[in-house]
């Protein structure tokens, strides 16, 4: 008889308690929860930093073009839209023609170019932008 007691006591303790599974589960969601934030967080920084790399794609490529293929004109500002971004350049004239030797110059001078790129950037919901300014020589406008 007092095997047979102890058989049954045995059994009773084969299982996890109701208490157990519930704090198991509390701390199994817990963990998930935490590591959907990390996954979203590295997400958010993936996404803004392609739109970064992609405005200053743009930036250099306007810089680039920017009097390659004809005249500088003196004072100059064009807009447009790429993709998602929206672009201004803008070229003003700086050289008044004379060289380092004191000869003048009538088909050179110097230009600044400066290019701002925006974006509405969709994870902080806040418009960002880029703006480089370079210094080019070309041929003075006509």
């Amino acid at each position: 008889m007092i095997l047979l007691r102890l058989h049954k006591r045995g059994r009773g303790d084969a299982g996890f308690t109701l208490m157990e599974c519930l704090v198991a589960l509390v701390i199994f969601s817990a963990a998930i929860l935490l590591f959907e934030r990390t996954i979203a967080g590295a997400w958010r920084g993936i996404s803004t930093a392609n739109m970064k790399t992609g405005a200053v794609t743009l930036a250099l490529r306007l810089l680039e073009e920017t009097g390659s293929d004809s005249a500088f004109a003196s004072e100059n500002e064009t807009q447009g839209q790429s993709g998602r971004y929206e672009w201004r350049r803008l070229i003003t004239l700086i050289d008044s023609g004379t060289t380092p030797a004191g000869t003048t110059t009538d088909d050179l001078a110097t230009f600044w170019v400066e290019v701002d790129v925006s974006w509405l950037d969709g994870v902080a919901r806040s418009a960002q932008s880029v703006r480089y300014r370079l210094l080019k020589s070309g041929r003075r406008p006509s």
